[in-house]
């Protein structure tokens, strides 16, 4: 007890050292492990606004301002009670009659009677009327509840918080921890998916074996961590051998339409067609019926990310896992400072697994499809294929990548060169918006422009790219978008080895940063005023979180999206330059 106070302080916990050096600097380590425990304690002892005076806790603060989404008395450490043994019960049925409006305005005066107790009155009582309350009563009760909240004497708001507080907390649980997963291994072994054949072995089963884990040269400290981790690279499936967007463009030749004003595009037979849109009156269709084949029909309407079936080779799957293990072996044996031929004895014994299981295999399995010839190697399937090619453009489909989408091709080149060349306000055809000079035409050849590019680039500090893999510019195509009436379409511009990808890498990490650094001094100032001022998100979680916040105090009558429509196209670039220019300098002054 202090001299003439009327209060004692009681030491709850003492910690190592003073948190500072010998020099007297704040020892960083010590200096969190001290906000962690305090944290800790303010959960036990239950001290965190509004249940006690803490109004600072982790990142936020715990104020009347702030009560809405802090769900505070999840934050507190749980509490264990030995339960008396208690015998069977009937589960309860929930009455129509506590949802009623006598019972909410019953319900409401009953914790309104509670504002002026004493705090630990409050929440004992509080939480004893709440904790019986079903949700879908206390969705009604709590918008009752806040709605009195202008009648409340502001000596009572603390009392008013704590009522609020177990009402949103009962309203909305604590989330439960995922459970971390198991650590992956340090080693890696990647064999390539030949046939099924490879997942028959079973190869990690092999890793496992403690005839295996013996012939290592070392011991494993971590049986988890140290055996090999197996994965797989599959092939591509049938999407690059379809689609044929990026074919038609690089084979289109700009001096076929003439010299004339008006572009002349050769001619098509869509007019006499079942699949023609009667809006653009071309054959634009996601219907596969169009095609004739019907093993080519059947592959197509499994999706662009479908792999086909491969017969069983027993020897290409043997030479494959040989020839990952051996790379696996050299790799681990230079991780582990150690010859290479210390690693002879594990990686023989493993080979000697590989051929036993594959003969057992052999014995168990008849591979009856080894006569199996793939859709995209069978003759006529390609002939069919070939023949859809020079009338068609095959596409993804808009929202749906994985689906199909069949264009004429003198349309689909039409519609292309119209966005490249049109620089009118407005196009209903194709839903497009002209306001400015989107596109620009060059005289630079395709080799010159990249070269101009690498050569920005170099000039760059620290700019590190492959000339050689980044040597390609990107093309335009695109896709129908079946969802709208009429058909529109995306425009994508796009290549995966452009010769600026280096530098749109750069200075996407670059934005990010600066992104996040936005975020949270938003966040900061939003802490102090409730003013939420940053409207981007990574995911829909926030989203999520909103539309249960509405739910739980049922005050939305209508939920409403929005789209931007040529957003992007319709930016100039000065006023984008301008405007990151000032949000770069505010981040970085």
């Amino acid at each position: 007890m202090c001299k003439d106070a009327t209060f004692s302080v009681t030491i709850i916990e003492k910690l190592k050292g003073s948190g500072r050096d010998t020099f007297g600097s704040i020892v960083k380590e010590e200096t969190e492990f001290r906000r962690v425990r305090e944290r800790w304690w303010m959960s036990e002892l239950r001290t965190i606004y509004p249940y006690g005076l803490n109004i600072r806790y982790e990142s936020t603060f715990n104020n009347h301002e702030n009560m809405e989404h802090n769900h505070t008395y999840n934050k507190f450490n749980s509490k264990t009670t030995k339960r008396k043994v208690r015998g069977k019960h009937k589960p309860k049925c929930i009455s129509k009659s506590k949802n009623s409006t006598e019972n909410v305005e019953l319900q409401v005066d009953n914790l309104f009677s509670l504002l002026d107790k004493l705090v630990p009155e409050v929440v004992i009582k509080a939480r004893a009327i709440i904790f019986s309350i079903p949700k879908c009563a206390l969705k009604n009760i709590c918008t009752k509840f806040k709605s009195r909240f202008s009648t409340v004497d502001p000596i009572h708001i603390q009392q008013f918080d704590i009522i609020t507080d177990l009402m949103s907390c009962k309203l909305f649980k604590k989330p439960t921890k995922v459970k971390s997963k198991k650590p992956k291994g340090s080693v890696f072994v990647n064999i390539s998916f030949e046939n099924k054949g490879v997942e028959m072995v079973n190869l990690p089963r092999i890793f496992h074996l403690k005839g295996v884990i013996e012939t290592l040269p070392f011991k494993l400290k971590d049986r988890t961590a140290d055996i090999p981790t197996v994965t797989y690279s599959y092939e591509n499936p049938i999407r690059s051998k379809v689609l044929n967007y990026k074919k038609t463009l690089t084979d289109f030749d700009l001096t076929s339409l003439g010299n004339g004003s008006v572009p002349k595009f050769s001619d098509c037979n869509c007019a006499s067609s079942p699949f023609i849109d009667p809006y653009h009156g071309h054959v634009i269709t996601g219907d596969l019926s169009i095609v004739e084949n019907s093993r080519l029909r059947n592959l197509l309407s499994k999706g662009l990310g479908y792999r086909e079936y491969i017969p069983i080779n027993w020897l290409k799957v043997y030479n494959t896992i040989k020839k990952s293990v051996q790379l696996m072996v050299s790799e681990w044996s230079d991780k582990k400072h150690l010859p290479r031929k210390t690693f002879n004895q594990y990686e023989i014994t493993i080979l000697k697994m590989v051929e036993e299981q594959i003969e057992l295999c052999k014995r168990r399995y008849s591979d009856s499809n080894s006569s199996f010839v793939p859709v995209l190697k069978d003759s006529s399937a390609l002939k069919e294929l070939n023949q859809l090619h020079e009338k068609y453009v095959l596409t993804p489909v808009d929202k749906t990548s994985k689906n199909i989408a069949i264009t004429c091709k003198p349309f689909y080149l039409e519609t292309i060169y119209k966005e490249l060349y049109s620089n009118t306000d407005c196009d209903s055809m194709f839903g497009n918006l002209f306001t400015v000079n989107v596109y620009s035409e060059t005289s630079l050849t395709e080799p010159e422009a990249v070269s101009k590019h690498h050569e920005h680039m170099r000039n760059i500090h620290n700019m590190p790219f492959n000339v050689d893999k980044f040597n390609s510019l990107p093309f335009i195509y695109m896709t129908p978008k079946f969802h709208k009436v009429p058909i529109k379409f995306r425009f994508i511009v796009a290549s995966s080895n452009c010769s600026t990808k280096p530098l749109s890498n750069a200075i996407s990490k670059a934005l990010k940063q600066v992104r996040l650094n936005r975020m949270y001094y938003c966040e900061k100032l939003c802490q102090y005023d409730g003013i939420n001022r940053y409207w981007i998100i990574d995911n829909s979680k926030p989203i999520l979180d909103c539309i249960s916040n509405l739910n739980a105090i049922s005050n939305a009558k209508t939920i409403t999206t929005y789209d931007f429509s040529n957003m992007y196209t319709s930016l100039a670039h000065d006023e984008i330059m301008c405007n990151m220019q000032k949000v770069i300098e505010d981040v970085f002054t």
